[in-house]
């Protein structure tokens, strides 16, 4: 078991206490009766059964009690929202634990799915499990070609693991059966490919006036995951002048504290603001792009600044998560796809839907250079023009191969499930499973370790700052349920 934290009540023993708990512990049926009652209750509230007692808190911890909170969560429906939704089969449960739950260990494929919602980045498993939903937004100019925008169904996109994607259209009356799409041989073939920090998440989260981040903005900007150049800057605690992003940290003139630059764009800092771990990860933005065989200005000539190395690119899609189904989201300033059935537009509209534009979060304003490199290619800026918008394949590699996980307890055995490296270590990390889970040691595939103390500081300081700044803005409130 976990280590009890310094200054909690020491656990009581029933037999000491409250006299209904007495006799619901000890006198009417035992531990089989407990379980039974504590099976109906809400799991916040078998969540807080636990500090009772002894007794129940073995209870609350067995598998029996949780078994109905994760058929609720997996497999029912997401109450309240517009669309049928079961979270099972759109990436909210997470591979690890589905093999959790397959193998009856309730309690801990549970508490991995909750965790899991604030995961904001994904493998090439899961981009590649789905039949993504596609639209896009009226900005782009594609009304005319997108069926969703003349009230049809959204299309699907799927991602294939060799590093291509196609559109396919969803025939009538199979919306709900993938198997049933048809190919639409008028959608040209992309590429896909894991972006690099184009947008300088992991450096920004460091002051470059304290000498005390110095390390740890030095380890950011070297990092194979960054965009950050010499040649373009002058030296590790500078931007480059053609970067995609801007400075986020000022000083407040009353106080020392960090304020987030609203230069930003709000879509992008609220990313900042709840990344896990913090900073960027591979699979936190994606960048698709034509095929060279489809494009013919994909890829600069041979001797040009950079040998061939840049193609054209569309603006990035920022990965994040659903905030009702915990689902995946993937949104750029003229498309969003999400990893579930997207409501047709009247029926958006009717539901006053989080999908609409209006809505949404990501627009011109995040991503103004790539729009401009998109049309004014091959004369690009930022880091497309140093030919580092892409990850270093090398280390996709490293963080998609697949890596085995064991889940160990003392009375139910053990669980072995193989997942790409960058979750296993995401996995192995958390502070619930220090004790309890075991995987090869692994090389840190992101460039901040969220168990520095410092990175840990610095992310809660850019999350409440983010959070104050939120809150004095207008903006639609929604009532959130778990399930």
């Amino acid at each position: 078991m976990p280590a009890r934290r310094a200054g909690a009540a020491p656990l009581r023993d029933a037999r000491e206490g409250d006299s209904a708990i007495r006799r619901l512990t000890y006198e009417h049926g035992g531990a089989d009766a407990l379980e039974t009652v504590l099976s109906h209750l809400p799991w916040l509230d078998l969540v807080r059964a636990r500090a009772v007692c002894r007794a129940w808190r073995d209870a609350a911890s067995r598998d029996a009690p949780w078994k109905a909170h994760c058929d609720a969560l997996f497999f029912a429906p997401v109450p309240g929202y517009h669309v049928r939704v079961a979270r099972w089969d759109i990436g909210a449960v997470p591979a690890h634990a589905k093999a959790l739950h397959e193998r009856g260990w309730f309690t801990k494929a549970f508490s991995e799915t909750v965790a899991n919602r604030k995961r904001t980045w994904l493998t090439a498993d899961e981009l590649s499990a789905f039949s993504w939903s596609f639209r896009f937004k009226k900005c782009a100019g594609m009304e005319h070609f997108d069926e969703w925008w003349q009230g049809g169904d959204a299309k699907r996109n799927v991602f294939a693991k060799d590093g291509t994607c196609r559109l396919v259209r969803v025939e009538k009356g199979d919306d709900d059966d993938d198997d049933d799409d048809d190919d639409d041989s008028s959608a040209p073939t992309h590429g896909w490919a894991f972006a690099a920090d184009v947008y300088g998440e992991s450096a920004s989260l460091f002051d470059p006036r304290d000498g005390a981040h110095a390390e740890r903005l030095a380890a950011a900007r070297t990092h194979p995951t960054s965009c950050w150049s010499r040649k373009w800057a002058p030296g590790l605690q500078a931007t480059p002048k053609d970067a995609h992003y801007h400075p986020h940290w000022l000083q407040s003139k009353s106080k020392n504290v960090s304020l987030l630059d609203k230069s930003h764009g709000p879509a992008v800092a609220s990313l900042f603001a709840s990344r896990s771990p913090p900073g960027f990860s591979v699979g936190s933005v994606l960048k698709v792009f034509p095929r060279e065989s489809e494009e013919g200005l994909t890829e600069l000539p041979a001797g040009s600044e950079n040998d061939g190395s840049r193609r054209l690119t569309y603006p990035a899609q920022i990965v994040r998560r659903h905030d009702r189904t915990w689902g995946w989201m993937m949104e750029s300033c003229w498309t969003v796809a999400t990893s579930f059935k997207m409501a047709k537009m009247s029926d958006e509209k009717r539901n006053r839907g989080d999908l609409l534009d209006r809505y949404l979060q990501v627009g011109f304003d995040e991503q103004a250079v790539e729009v401009e490199n998109y049309h004014n290619f091959p004369a690009t800026r930022g880091p497309h023009r140093r030919g580092a918008e892409m990850c270093p394949e090398a280390h996709v590699r490293q963080t998609q191969r697949m890596t085995e996980v064991t889940f160990r307890d003392a009375r139910r055995g053990t669980v072995t499930v193989p997942v790409p490296a960058a979750l296993a270590r995401w996995i192995a990390t958390r502070p619930w499973n220090e004790r309890s889970v075991e995987t090869e040691t692994l090389d840190r595939t992101t460039c901040l370790d969220e168990r520095d103390a410092l990175v840990a500081e610095l992310a809660a300081r850019r999350a409440r700052d983010f959070f104050l700044i939120r809150r004095g803005g207008g903006g639609r409130k929604r009532k959130r349920n778990l399930y």
